[in-house]
């Protein structure tokens, strides 16, 4: 007898599919450093040498005699913007035989972002979360997740040994989610979340900034896979267990600027990442590209305070 099968074809639901989009909320990348366009892929600012700006060389001076003369030193730095870019290949016959709950547009778009998130994200963590960037590095802080952590105090002792340094106080820190979550459960940071009226996340970053007395908290929450196509999947967190207070300035655009570092990009090469699409006669294909040009660029080592594994 015919089964229940020989009369039903399994077909796709058309209104659910299964991938693994992370939100792009998730990176920090694109906001942990002030950004600045440039005109050209490569070229120089000029840099005001900061011991000039902290010497006092003001001298008694009796009437009628010269004034007392000095300066100070301007050197140049470098910038270079560095291209990226990756492609989607669409051909007209996967389009015609996608089903209907397929979009091939809409899922190259969606993997081309992520793909450029997570190529800053990368860049981001390997240059400047690390050991030996930043003028201090601290690496022998009590884990702030653990029961003798200060949190607050290790940060307010970061601002003030920079801004001694320097004349500058930071105003941000950037960390990876296992280092956020390692504060919400320290003494001194749920000392003060418990007088919040709600716990929605915006709240707790708001709580979380006042705790430590700075403007800017970005928290990484992504991931990738460091194995290559084809082999077993190997997926760790992008910014792990480190901190970064620095300085970053709401503009990069004024003369005479203290910061951190510049996230430099380059409109003519492809910015922070423009989308096009293209076609290929000889291949029947549509091809779905992303191209960027940036540098992120560490402008004071003196104005960053490192935290290595302080979760």
């Amino acid at each position: 007898m015919p089964q229940a099968s020989d009369f039903r074809v399994d077909v796709p639901l058309q209104d659910f599919s299964v991938a693994y989009l992370q939100e792009q909320t998730d990176f920090i990348a694109m906001d942990m450093f002030t950004q600045r366009p440039v005109s050209v892929s490569s070229g120089k600012y000029y840099t005001y040498t900061q011991k000039y700006w902290l010497t006092d060389e003001m001298q008694h001076r009796a009437a009628g005699n010269p004034y007392p003369e000095s300066g100070w030193e301007l050197s140049t730095d470098t910038y270079l913007c560095e291209r990226f870019a990756i492609q989607k290949a669409i051909a007209d016959e996967e389009r015609e035989d996608a089903g209907p709950g397929i979009n091939l547009d809409q899922d190259a778009a969606e993997w081309l972002t992520t793909k450029n998130l997570i190529r800053m994200e990368r860049s981001v963590s390997a240059d400047f979360m690390v050991t030996g960037v930043w003028t201090t590095d601290n690496t022998t802080a009590t884990d702030w997740d653990a029961s003798g952590g200060v949190p607050i105090t290790n940060v307010q002792v970061a601002a003030r040994t920079v801004q001694q340094a320097t004349g500058k106080r930071p105003n941000a820190i950037a960390m990876g989610k296992i280092v956020h979550d390692g504060l919400l459960t320290n003494p001194q940071i749920t000392a003060l979340l418990q007088y919040s009226q709600r716990a929605l996340p915006r709240d707790v970053q708001a709580i979380l900034a006042a705790a430590l007395d700075l403007e800017y908290v970005s928290v990484s929450k992504a991931s990738y896979d460091a194995n290559a196509e084809g082999l077993a999947a190997s997926v760790t967190p992008i910014m792990d267990d480190d901190a970064l207070v620095y300085v970053k300035t709401a503009s990069a655009s004024g003369l005479k600027t203290a910061t951190s570092g510049i996230l430099f990009y380059w409109p003519g090469g492809g910015g922070l990442g423009t989308f096009t699409r293209v076609r290929d006669e000889t291949r029947d294909t549509e091809l779905a590209r992303v191209k960027c040009a940036w540098d992120y660029k560490k402008v004071s080592a003196d104005l960053g305070y490192f935290f290595s594994d302080i979760v």
